[in-house]
């Protein structure tokens, strides 16, 4: 089974392309036995306490559930590829700018100190074993929000206060966290591919172009 995770801040077409990556692939794979698409799993378990006031509580509450679900798909004989709408350590990425925010700071750290409160947060959440056995994710797409669009309000989704300011320092911060993995692997995803969709807001034929090449160059023949 391949795992395929979209990560990013809030408003930049994550659900809308995980549900076309799962269009696509259902042209060669069964929907119904072979497939998978996994929603994020805070729109399903709703707290108030997220997003810039996301707290250390719903942080660990919301990395047990995504690790839960994760167990679930692996259990899944039939499954050919499982399509994520966000990983498990995105939850964490919100609550360390959330909380960079509340300190009145808007220095991104760099990967490592990511990475390490990351481990330290899955560790709290009682997972610390699994962190260094567990294959996550094959492929992770981050969906970067374009440096043009910073001034662009994102919509109210119902789920986060909608502030710029807080979407564009969470894009910010999984800047730093991705873009380093082209070049070199770390601990927090030792053995993951990171795709970057660098027009995730573009116009229709850009985002039909970004798919051909994700299934055409990185996802199908991993598959195949």
């Amino acid at each position: 089974m391949i795992k395929i995770a979209i990560s990013g801040t809030h408003g930049v077409g994550k659900s809308t392309l995980a549900n076309r990556l799962i269009k696509t692939l259902s042209k060669r794979f069964d929907p119904k036995t072979e497939l998978l698409l996994v929603p994020e799993y805070i729109r399903s378990n709703l707290r108030k306490d997220i997003g810039e006031q996301q707290t250390e509580d719903a942080t660990l509450f919301y990395i047990r559930k995504a690790m839960n679900t994760l167990r679930i798909v692996d259990g899944m004989p039939s499954l050919r590829v499982a399509v994520f709408d966000r990983p498990w350590f995105d939850t964490a990425i919100y609550y360390l700018a959330a909380r960079a925010m509340k300190d009145g700071t808007t220095k991104v750290p760099k990967r490592r100190y990511l990475e390490d409160k990351i481990i330290s947060l899955f560790a709290k959440a009682q997972l610390a074993e699994a962190i260094a056995t567990y294959k996550h994710y094959d492929i992770i797409i981050f969906n970067r929000l374009p440096k043009s669009q910073y001034d662009r309000r994102p919509e109210d989704d119902g789920v986060r206060l909608q502030s710029i300011e807080f979407r564009n320092l969470v894009n910010d911060f999984f800047c730093s966290l991705y873009t380093p993995y082209l070049k070199q692997r770390s601990e927090l995803l030792p053995r993951t591919r990171i795709v970057i969709n660098a027009n995730p807001l573009g116009c229709r034929c850009s985002v039909d172009a970004f798919m051909r090449n994700l299934v055409g160059n990185e996802i199908l023949p991993v598959i195949c």
